[in-house]
């Protein structure tokens, strides 16, 4: 038995290595091992992905809110969202573990403690065996960006979902789950990605969330605005789930 790593609940349901917590529905690998090898090999399979379609997409997707600033990105790949968010005017850094050269000024996350205008998590939060590094960051940053599967309802009983990669996503995300992680104000949900990321069985695949800080710096203050409740989220996030291209 373990309790949820986000919401602390116990006890948490089984589903033989995998548990889903009765209060937030995550659903995280027990023991959280890594067992992939995020190297050379790994960070090469971005080669085949449209990383420059999808960085486009997701610098439109921040720029309607964020106009610019100090930019963080945690799991940075190729470096491609990088690229294109300086392009449009953030001061851009990375965290990465990969150990590829790909021109980013590397952020040590375990030990930076500065504040940032922006901090994003495209498909890297469930990688993360723990969240502690997590949470500094997120109470440090006026913005938090976040992109990630969604699992569908009939998991993790039934493990078809072309997410579930045990070893390697150690965290399986429910709405109200990183919603909890994370902590901050929730001003905007979509399912944009999809119309790149196509869903299976018009299931939504991928969720994207802008979260904003209202405490992170007496210096700092947010504006123009809407803050979204839970159940706003799950209605907003319903909108683009079915496009296809």
């Amino acid at each position: 038995m373990s309790n949820c790593p986000v919401c602390d609940t116990w006890p948490t349901d089984e589903f033989g290595d995998l548990r889903r917590c009765p209060s937030c529905a995550h659903v995280f690998q027990l023991p959280a091992i890594v067992t992939a090898v995020y190297d050379a090999d790994y960070v090469g399979r971005y080669a085949a992905y449209p990383t420059d379609e999808m960085s486009l997409l997701r610098v439109g997707f921040l720029k309607a809110h964020v106009s610019t600033g100090r930019l963080l990105d945690v799991g940075y790949g190729n470096g491609a969202f990088l690229r294109t968010a300086q392009a449009a005017g953030f001061e851009t850094f990375g965290h990465e573990i990969h150990g590829g050269d790909f021109g980013i000024d590397e952020v040590n996350i375990r030990t930076d403690s500065s504040l940032w205008d922006v901090v994003t998590f495209f498909d890297s939060l469930e990688h993360f065996p723990d969240f502690e590094v997590v949470r500094s960051l997120v109470r440090r940053s006026r913005f938090v960006l976040v992109s990630l599967p969604l699992y569908p309802p009939e998991f993790p009983a039934i493990r078809t979902w072309k997410h579930y990669k045990p070893g390697e996503h150690l965290h399986y995300f429910s709405r109200e789950s990183l919603r909890r992680l994370v902590g901050q104000e929730l001003i905007m949900a979509s399912n944009l990605e999809d119309v790149i990321r196509r869903p299976s069985n018009c299931h939504q695949n991928i969720l994207t969330c802008l979260f904003a800080n209202q405490v992170v710096s007496p210096g700092w203050t947010i504006s123009g605005t809407s803050k979204m409740t839970g159940r706003e989220l799950n209605q907003d996030a319903s909108i683009v789930g079915a496009q296809r291209m």
